[in-house]
């Protein structure tokens, strides 16, 4: 690449292998290659190689022969390429050190939520993955992030959850990672970007995503939990479910669940790139069904204790009187007889929904309105 471009390109490079290395500084190296990267895009790991691999192949030494510095250039853009990234890692772990006032020093989604602990929080399947299949990068992201998503519906939900999303789910041939599904699918990706708004996300909301977890033999040498990753991406990202954190005696750590156990792993904070790109879908679970929306009778007028009751009375107008036969999906004498069981969902928090069967049906002639009889039979499909 000889002639004023070639020397332009050598110049720009030059310049910014003068600055200390930082993220602004891997910005502005990358931008000689990839003008249009952006700064919010350098967590990207797929993104900052294309971009260093399109820089190399500008500078190579083969190239510009005509240089003395050339050999010496590309090395040391190297090496300046690796210590940016190395501080960009590092970004988040500043504020490790001294743990935050206002949060515990110890949380755990299932103390929170029991009932996670027996359903979403449980092994971790991709139905559309056969058993001991091994999953590349994509898959394994993908499989989380739905984790993620049926962990926070069964905490709106109140309990375990009929439903699960899962990749049948997933329409759009561009969702490639958790950043991808969750802006598709959720509303956008939420990037928690500090250790305590990733504790407050947990403690609020449920599980995250760390996508960035940087999986080395040598953490899998160190630990009784070589099992539960795939082998298969050591030196790779492997995308894990932040459950919790505690403090130890060296240190706080976070609570993680991989793709092939159920079993708490410790993870020092700070380490292994974990917090450089944790994600939690935006939309409130509150607005999706997780349970099976042809039996759900919505009714816009449950008491406010209705979720903690054995049983209810619903005030029913004719067309609501109709819903409830839709989803009965037989007569009331059938209904009746059999206990027929069918869904009761609060109409606008599709979330809030819970099992029942008809036990009578009255006609109030002072109201001109049908009072319907219901007894809860919360999972009576998980058996």
């Amino acid at each position: 690449m000889e002639g004023r471009f070639g020397r332009i390109i050598l110049q720009q490079v030059d310049r910014v292998l003068l600055e200390e290395p930082s993220r602004d500084a891997l910005l502005s190296l990358l931008k000689i290659a990839d003008p249009a990267l952006e700064s919010e895009e350098l967590p990207d790991e797929r993104k900052r190689k294309s971009a260093f691999r399109q820089l190399q192949l500008l500078i190579h030494p083969d190239k510009h022969n005509g240089d003395g510095q050339a050999t010496k250039r590309f090395q040391d853009a190297k090496s300046f390429f690796d210590m940016c990234i190395t501080v960009l890692h590092k970004r988040r772990c500043t504020q490790i050190p001294t743990p935050s006032v206002n949060l515990p020093s110890e949380f755990h989604v299932c103390e929170e939520w029991p009932f996670l602990a027996n359903g979403a929080l449980g092994p971790i399947r991709n139905p559309t993955v056969p058993p001991n299949t091994a999953l590349d990068e994509r898959t394994l992201e993908l499989t989380i992030a739905f984790n993620c998503i049926n962990c926070r519906g069964a905490i709106a939900h109140g309990k375990r959850t009929e439903l699960f999303y899962n990749d049948e789910d997933v329409t759009e041939a561009s969702v490639q990672t958790a950043k991808d599904l969750f802006e598709e699918d959720f509303d956008s990706a939420v990037d928690l970007e500090s250790i305590d708004e990733i504790k407050e996300a947990i403690m609020e909301r449920g599980p995250v995503v760390s996508t960035s977890f940087r999986l080395t033999q040598s953490f899998l040498n160190a630990g009784d939990h070589a099992h539960e990753f795939e082998a298969g991406l050591v030196n790779s990202n492997h995308a894990i479910l932040i459950v919790g954190w505690k403090q130890t005696a060296f240190g706080e750590m976070w609570l993680v669940r991989s793709y092939k156990g159920s079993q708490d792993i410790p993870i020092a904070m700070g380490q292994f790139s974990l917090e450089e790109e944790v994600l939690e879908p935006d939309a409130p679970m509150s607005i999706f069904p997780w349970q099976d929306e042809e039996k759900c009778f919505d009714h816009d007028n449950l008491p406010d204790i209705w979720y903690s009751q054995s049983a209810i009375w619903m005030p029913c107008k004719e067309d609501q009187l109709q819903n409830l036969f839709k989803a009965l999906g037989c007569s009331v004498h059938t209904a009746l007889r059999k206990k027929i069981e069918f869904v009761i969902r609060e109409e606008d928090v599709p979330a809030r929904s819970r099992y029942a069967y008809l036990t009578d049906l009255e006609w109030v002639q002072e109201e001109k309105e049908w009072l319907a009889h219901a007894t809860f039979c919360d999972e009576f499909w998980t058996k």
